[in-house]
């Protein structure tokens, strides 16, 4: 199976932002696992770039949106008149793309020569407030002291969304599900030239170190899921060379916790605490009291432990953040069952269970089922692997529901299946996939589930069904059809053909 990428839209607003969008784009392509689309690709501003535009986001798997005070360009012919960032988050959203926001701090610094009028200003504030208010991911409204240290920070979220996610790692390393051994491979190769890429800036200046620092972050999520020590050192290189990294201290807590170092491991939370209530970011705050309640439970300090897990639920709800409310709700429910308040226990998981049950909260929740699947599987835990999927069909599987994680899950599972010699449930898992996919439109996704399909009729010896299955996926990988996912009977004839 050849080298695939995963397809990324870059989108920011205006000009403010041009360098760092370039920073991004430029940082993207070296790591040779994203291919990036950004505005300048899109020519001229007439009708002709905006459905340019709108194609692109719907075929991106990612889509990155970097937020400015600026409001660049209203295509013509809007009656709301959205800016053409505003146009691309919708577009991305419509499609179920997933999506990560940097929205620039509200002091950032615009030059005199860039400024808008005042009615464009006030709209593009309108814009960002709905941005923060509206359910997006917003990764961080950090990291804009220059163009490099914001696209070393996107790359290292990208990349540890690779690492810790099976699908997407397996497309960004371009191999088989099958072929572990050579996913490990190119891992290595790629933390090779992070490490290069980490001590050429580890000598320099406070910036410098920053994005060092980044690099050593990637390095350490690398090795997260399979080497405790080296991610151990990693993190602690990371924040050595730059104390006001979240994710440096916060996994390298976890990892202290893993190993048994409590000391270390409350110094790193109590770190990741004090640096949340610098920058003024609740959702970092409401993790750390989180860390430490649970570092607090399992010593029987459970006075201790409710006080952080309360002090976080008090966080989450002042800031909004529904799925840290259901989180810490639900710590409070494992405290007072460990007290034998069981009552109180189960009012609590209730109350997280309806938060975690609302359609956002719920596909956040799904999609780490995914991961934590992913993980179990590369250990060779292929019973706990589909038990992960399963969790995770059932959160995105509501009666009706469709969507692109429903049908990753399915194609996910299928393959477990097929590995654990469950061949009859392997196939209906690949024909649901197929039929959401084609549904989706996502042609390479569908041409994937004919290739397993194949792969799962060659093993029953059902050799013409197999080449069947291996003939439709080469006609859409090689034909790229425009409309075959809304040609009429197109599933039937594929379930027809699979023998169903």
């Amino acid at each position: 199976m050849g080298r695939r990428v995963l397809d990324v839209f870059l989108s920011s607003t205006a000009m403010d932002l041009k360098d760092y969008r370039g920073a991004v784009y430029a940082e993207l392509t070296r790591t040779s696992l994203f291919h990036a689309v950004r505005q300048e690709d899109f020519g001229a501003r007439n009708a002709g770039a905006v459905a340019f535009c709108r194609d692109e986001v719907r075929k991106a798997d990612l889509f990155i949106g970097l937020i400015g005070l600026r409001r660049g360009w209203e295509p013509e012919g809007d009656s709301e008149m959205r800016s053409i960032t505003e146009m691309e988050l919708g577009w991305a959203r419509d499609a179920g793309r997933p999506r990560y926001l940097w929205v620039a701090p509200d002091n950032f610094p615009v030059p005199g020569d860039m400024w808008e009028s005042d009615e464009l200003r006030e709209r593009q504030m309108a814009f960002r407030k709905r941005v923060m208010a509206g359910g997006e991911i917003i990764v961080s409204r950090e990291g804009f002291d220059t163009p490099e240290l914001l696209a070393a920070e996107i790359a290292r979220q990208l990349l540890m969304l690779v690492a810790k996610t099976s699908r997407a790692a397996i497309k960004a390393v371009g191999c088989h599900a099958h072929i572990i051994r050579s996913r490990r491979q190119s891992l290595a190769e790629l933390e090779a030239k992070w490490r290069n890429h980490a001590q050429k800036h580890e000598a320099g200046a406070r910036r410098s170190a920053r994005i060092s620092a980044a690099y050593w972050c990637r390095i350490g999520a690398l090795a997260f899921l399979h080497d405790t020590g080296k991610a151990l050192s990693a993190y602690r290189k990371a924040v050595s060379l730059d104390e006001e990294n979240p994710d440096g201290w916060r996994f390298l807590g976890e990892l202290c916790c893993r190993v048994g170092d409590r000391h270390a491991a409350r110094n790193a939370f109590e770190r990741l605490l004090k640096l949340g209530l610098t920058l003024r970011a609740p959702q970092i705050q409401v993790i750390a009291h989180l860390c430490l309640s649970r570092l607090e439970s399992p010593r029987g300090n459970l006075g201790n432990a409710q006080q952080a897990a309360s002090e976080a639920l008090r966080i989450a709800k002042a800031a909004n953040w529904r799925e840290g409310m259901a989180r810490a709700s639900r710590g409070l429910a494992h405290i007072a069952f460990a007290r034998g308040e069981f009552g109180r226990a189960q009012e609590l998981r209730m109350q997280a269970l309806s938060l975690e049950n609302e359609p956002g909260v719920r596909e956040v929740r799904a999609a780490k089922f995914c991961s934590l699947g992913a993980t179990y599987e590369e250990r060779g835990d292929l019973s706990r692997a589909e038990q992960m999927l399963l969790n995770a069909i059932k959160l995105y599987g509501e009666p009706g529901a469709r969507g692109e994680g429903l049908a990753d899950a399915h194609a996910r599972l299928g393959v477990i299946l097929e590995k654990r010699s469950d061949l009859r449930r392997a196939q209906k898992m690949q024909i649901k996939a197929l039929t959401l996919y084609t549904e989706l439109g996502k042609k390479r996704e569908m041409a994937e589930a004919y290739r397993n399909l194949g792969a799962i009729f060659e093993r029953q010896g059902r050799l013409d069904r197999a080449r069947e299955m291996q003939r439709r996926a080469r006609e859409l990988e090689a034909l790229r059809l425009e409309d075959a996912g809304r040609e009429p009977g197109f599933v039937e004839r594929a379930v027809a053909a699979s023998g169903e």
